[in-house]
C-alpha cells in the first residue's frame, strides 16, 4: 500500500501506542488513512489484523506478567450487545458508503468524543447498567461504520475500572475480540482477503512496536500516552474536515 519505509513507521508507531494505551491502532489510523483518499474498507482491511496482532500480544505480555484482569458480566454483556451491533455498523457502511462522506463521520465522532471526553467520564460512573448496555450497542455499530469505537470503549473502561493496569488489560482484551470479529464480519461481508506476502514484515513491524510500546510503558506515566492518542486523533479529524472544505 505503501513505500516500506512508511509502512515501517505506520506500523511500529500504531503498535506501540496500542500497546501502551490499549487503542490507538484504529483511533489514529483511521482518520491518518483516509487522509490519504484511501477507501474505508481498504482501510479497514488494513488495520485490523494490525490491530489484532498488536492486542495478542499485548494480551500474552499482560499474562505473564499476572497482571491481566477483565469484568466477566461486562465481557458477557460484550458479546451479547456490542459485537452484534458491529454487524449493523458494516451492513450500514456496504450500503451507504457511496452516499455518506465518512471523513465527517469519523471526524465528528472522534473531536465530539474528545471535547466531551470528561463530561462523557462523568456520565459513565452516574449512569445505570441497563444505560450501558446502549452504550455497548452505539458503540458496537459506530465502531463497525467507522472505526472509531475505540475512543468511546476505552473512556467506558477506564471509568468503569479503579486501576489503570485493570482498565489497560481489559481495554486491549475488548478491543482485541472487537477487532477480530469486526474483521471476520468484513470478510463475510465485503470478502476482503489478507497478502500472505506482505503479512510476515507486518508482523515483524508490529513486534517491534510492542516491544518499543512496553518498554516505553515501564519509564512513562500512562496517561500522558493517553492524551498523546487524544492529540493525533484530535489532530488528524480536524485535518480530515479541512481537506473537504479546502
Amino acid at each position: 500500500m505503501f513505500s516500506e519505509l512508511i509502512n515501517f513507521i505506520l506500523i511500529v508507531g500504531l503498535a506501540a501506542i496500542q500497546s501502551i494505551v490499549g487503542v490507538g491502532v484504529l483511533v489514529v489510523g483511521t482518520p491518518t488513512l483516509l487522509l490519504l483518499n484511501l477507501p474505508m474498507i481498504e482501510i479497514m482491511n488494513f488495520l485490523l489484523p494490525i490491530s489484532i496482532l498488536t492486542s495478542l500480544l499485548n494480551i500474552i505480555i499482560i499474562k505473564k506478567q499476572n497482571n491481566f484482569f477483565y469484568n466477566f458480566d461486562r465481557l458477557k454483556n460484550f458479546f451479547k450487545l456490542c459485537i452484534p451491533s458491529v454487524f449493523i455498523g458494516l451492513i450500514i457502511l456496504k450500503y451507504l458508503d457511496k452516499l455518506i462522506n465518512f471523513d465527517y463521520v469519523v471526524s465528528f465522532i472522534i473531536i465530539l468524543t474528545l471535547l466531551f471526553r470528561e463530561n462523557i467520564s462523568k456520565i459513565f460512573k452516574k449512569i445505570s447498567k441497563r444505560i450501558n448496555k446502549i452504550i455497548l450497542v452505539i458503540i458496537g455499530i459506530i465502531h463497525g461504520m467507522t472505526n472509531s469505537g475505540g475512543s468511546l470503549l476505552s473512556i467506558m473502561m477506564m471509568n468503569l475500572n479503579k486501576s489503570k493496569k485493570n482498565s489497560r488489560s481489559e481495554i486491549t482484551l475488548f478491543y482485541f475480540i472487537l477487532a477480530l470479529l469486526q474483521f471476520f464480519l468484513l470478510y463475510l461481508i465485503f470478502g476482503v482477503t489478507i497478502s500472505i506476502d506482505q503479512f510476515y514484515i507486518t508482523l515483524v513491524y508490529i513486534v517491534i512496536g510492542v516491544v518499543l510500546g512496553n518498554v516505553l510503558l515501564k519509564f512513562t506515566k500512562e496517561s500522558l500516552y493517553q492524551n498523546l492518542v487524544y492529540i493525533l486523533a484530535f489532530i488528524s479529524s480536524t485535518t480530515l474536515i479541512l481537506k473537504n472544505i479546502i
